[in-house]
């Protein structure tokens, strides 16, 4: 039989407990209770151990309550994006950035799924926005750069790295630059010429793109409550 992981049950037996516990509110004329919490804690947990579709479940769950909505919503994106769904990543981020155009959290989320749905042009001016308001951090100077270099921009890469090497000094960040000064350098490499016939019968392989997206380690921050 199909086994419930640890997280999970723990998680589950404390939404059950909660339920029983809140019975008696159902008597007539009462409000039923919410349990967005612990739909949320579900999520979460089924999230962790890569139960997307059920975490997506209770995350939508949590989302009907309003106190619970932000953080629901955020972390759905979350979920949509590790399933590689980017287009309903988006569209969620899209919405929760218009409502809160100043929260760097929701900016960053919503850039990168720009990214990641192919949109670069969008993507390269929300990039900016970030890093003008956060010049002094190297990560984000550096996924400026790189999404510049998805978007094709060799040019503004190229200015922008000179200049960030001037600022940041530090071994780890000149190393960071020094590759995508010489990714950009490989990419303006005119294309070898392929003068081998190949072998009857045999097909030839294309490559594959890369997906717009900058080179970050996870799609989107796992957040608790965004406000």
């Amino acid at each position: 039989p199909a086994t419930i992981p640890k997280t999970v049950g723990m998680v589950f037996g404390m939404f059950i407990a909660a339920m029983t516990l809140s019975l008696p509110v159902y008597a007539k004329g009462k409000q039923e209770p919410s349990f967005a919490k612990e739909y949320f804690e579900l999520a979460q947990a089924y999230a962790e151990t890569a139960k997307y579709d059920k975490a997506i479940t209770f995350y939508l769950k949590a989302a009907a309550d309003p106190a619970h909505k932000n953080a629901a919503e955020y972390n759905l994106a979350r979920v949509y994006g590790l399933q590689g769904d980017w287009q309903k990543a988006r569209a969620i981020l899209e919405r929760q950035y218009a409502e809160a155009p100043d929260n760097m959290l929701i900016l960053t989320a919503f850039a990168y799924a720009l990214a990641a749905s192919g949109d670069t042009d969008r993507a390269c001016e929300m990039y900016r926005n970030i890093y003008e308001r956060d010049t002094e951090t190297p990560e984000t100077a550096l996924n400026y750069v790189r999404i510049l270099i998805t978007a094709k921009r060799y040019d503004e890469a190229t200015s922008s790295i000179t200049a960030l090497k001037q600022r940041f000094t530090e071994n780890a960040e000149r190393e960071a630059l020094d590759m995508l000064e010489e990714k950009i350098k490989k990419a303006l490499e005119p294309p070898a010429e392929n003068t081998e016939t190949p072998p009857s019968g045999s097909k030839e392989q294309k490559a594959t793109p890369d997906k717009a997206a900058p080179d970050e380690k996870e799609p989107l921050p796992n957040e608790k409550a965004p406000t």
